[in-house]
C-alpha cells in the first residue's frame, strides 16, 4: 500500500529517494507503531494522509469534503505495520469523541497539520459566520483561522497531558505546516510563527507543555509540505499556488525522511 506513494513521481530521482526512505520507514515501523494526525477544520489532514500512503495519486482522486468522524487506517505489508487516526477537525461531538478514542493510549508521535491561516472551508454554516463578521480580505481572513488553529491546539494538548498522566511514555509532535505551495515565497515569516525558536503564542503553547511533561519525553519539531495544489480565493482575491509538482514532490520526500528519524526513537 505504502508503495502506491510513488505513483506521481517525475523524475528517476525522485523515484530513487521515495523508495529508499520507504525502505527506512518500514523498517523502522515494524514494531506497529501509532500515529494520530490532529488540526483545525480545512487544514488538509486527510489529504495529506492520503498523500503519505498513495491514494492521492490514484486516478480520478478528488479531495473529500468535511469529515465528520475519525478515519483509520493501516498502513502494513510483511515488513510494515502503522495505525492511523485522522481526528476531525470540525468543531463536533464527533470531534470531541474521536479525540477521545484516539488518545485512549498515548500514541507513539502526532502529526500536527496546519495552513499558516490558508485553511478550506466547506462547511455553510462556518462560511456565513465568517462573512458575517465582514473578513473580506485574505489577510482578514487567516487571521482568523491562525486563531482558531492556536484554539485547536490548545485543546489538542490538553487532551494529550490529560492521556500522558494516566500512561506517561516519550512521544514526539510533528507541526505539517501545509499547503506551503501558497505562501512558499513567504516562507520564513511563517517559520517566525510555527518554527521551535520562534517567539509566537503558537510555540508558547508547544514550549509550555513540552515543560510541563519534561523534554525526555516530548520532542516537535516543524516540517513544510504541501498535500494538494491549488490556488486559494476569498472573496474578490486569490492566492496563487506557486510550487510546480516536482518542487512538491521534493519538499514530500524530505517529510518522509524526517518522519523516518523520528520513528527510530
Amino acid at each position: 500500500m505504502l508503495e502506491l506513494i510513488l505513483t506521481g513521481f517525475d523524475t528517476v530521482k525522485q523515484l530513487s529517494e521515495q523508495k529508499e526512505w520507504i525502505k527506512r520507514l518500514k523498517r523502522d515501523f515494524w514494531d506497529k507503531k501509532r500515529i494520530v494526525f490532529t488540526g483545525a477544520s480545512g487544514v488538509g489532514k486527510t489529504l495529506l494522509f492520503d498523500k503519505l500512503t498513495g491514494k492521492a495519486a490514484t486516478l480520478n482522486f478528488e479531495p473529500f469534503g468535511v469529515s465528520q468522524t475519525a478515519e483509520k487506517g493501516k498502513i502494513s505489508n510483511e515488513n510494515l505495520s502503522i495505525k492511523v487516526i485522522v481526528v476531525p477537525g470540525q468543531e463536533s461531538s464527533p470531534r470531541f469523541d474521536s479525540l477521545q478514542e484516539a488518545f485512549k493510549q498515548l500514541p507513539d508521535g502526532i502529526i500536527h497539520v496546519v495552513a499558516n491561516g490558508f485553511a478550506i472551508l466547506r462547511n455553510d454554516a462556518t462560511i456565513a459566520r465568517i462573512q458575517d463578521l465582514d473578513i473580506k480580505s485574505i489577510a482578514q481572513y487567516r487571521k482568523y483561522m491562525l486563531a482558531l488553529e492556536l484554539e485547536d491546539l490548545k485543546s489538542t494538548l490538553s487532551e494529550l497531558q490529560r492521556t500522558y498522566q494516566k500512561s506517561p511514555k516519550p512521544f514526539w509532535l510533528i507541526v505539517a505546516m501545509n499547503k506551503v505551495d501558497l505562501y512558499h515565497e513567504t516562507f520564513e515569516e511563517a517559520l517566525r510563527y510555527y518554527h521551535t525558536n520562534a517567539n509566537s503564542p503558537f510555540v508558547a503553547e508547544l514550549t509550555a507543555f513540552q515543560t510541563k511533561i519534561g523534554s525526555s519525553n516530548f520532542d516537535w519539531t516543524a516540517l513544510k509540505t504541501s498535500a494538494w495544489l491549488d490556488n486559494f480565493v476569498w472573496g474578490d482575491e486569490e492566492q496563487v499556488s506557486t510550487l510546480n509538482e516536482s518542487e512538491r514532490n521534493d519538499i514530500i520526500t524530505q517529510f518522509l525522511k524526517t518522519l523516518n528519524n523520528y520513528a527510530q526513537r
